[in-house]
């Protein structure tokens, strides 16, 4: 996911506006898994350079300011303003659990808990107990990156507003520029 997710900052090149010295940023980034269940065409639409607005909003969607290691995540839903300026409300189920020292109330203040001991990827434990926005979970957490902290997510979160099920549908994405999925041929039935 970190890849598919990194050549997205670079089609818009938002990777320079994230990389040290800005900083720090907590980034929601979806496995490949998540990717693969996006509709067909999505990814490479949204890789057109007409959709680099549209592509930015999935990217943004995905960022907040600041360090928000799992343990400052509070039981109840706690508000993160994202960078594209929507909020999504996350939870901890487990809370902090480690006995540290955070007040847990979600609003990312406290970043004392910075070096967390989970940044395996790949732990095989996809049940930290925290959800963003009720649906998507969060499979693996507080990976620190040279600014800031990375948590891989089960899904592909969708901006308020954009309809998945349209993207492939807009003018600029029809044709047969894409990489090998506009063979006409979807997933539904048709009628």
């Amino acid at each position: 996911g970190l890849n598919t997710f990194l050549e997205g900052l670079r089609e818009v090149e938002f990777v320079v506006g994230i990389s040290s010295p800005f900083g720090p940023f907590t980034v929601f980034v979806p496995s490949e898994e998540a990717f693969a269940e996006l509709p067909d065409g999505v990814l490479d639409c949204l890789g057109r350079p007409e959709q680099s607005d549209l592509l930015m909003q999935f990217l943004s969607y995905h960022m907040t300011h600041g360090d928000v290691p799992l343990c400052n995540i509070g039981a109840c839903a706690a508000p993160l303003n994202m960078l594209n300026d929507q909020v999504l409300f996350v939870s901890n189920a487990a809370g902090c659990g480690d006995g540290g020292e955070s007040s847990g109330d979600g609003d990312g203040s406290n970043s004392d808990s910075k070096s967390s001991s989970s940044s395996s990827s790949d732990s095989g434990d996809d049940d930290t107990g925290v959800s963003l926005s009720g649906d998507t979970s969060v499979i693996a957490a507080d990976i620190v990156a040279s600014n800031g902290i990375i948590h891989i997510i089960d899904k592909v979160l969708i901006p308020p507003g954009v309809d998945i099920f349209a993207i492939t549908l807009l003018p600029s994405c029809q044709g047969s520029s894409g990489s090998g999925s506009g063979s006409g041929s979807g997933s539904g039935s048709g009628s």
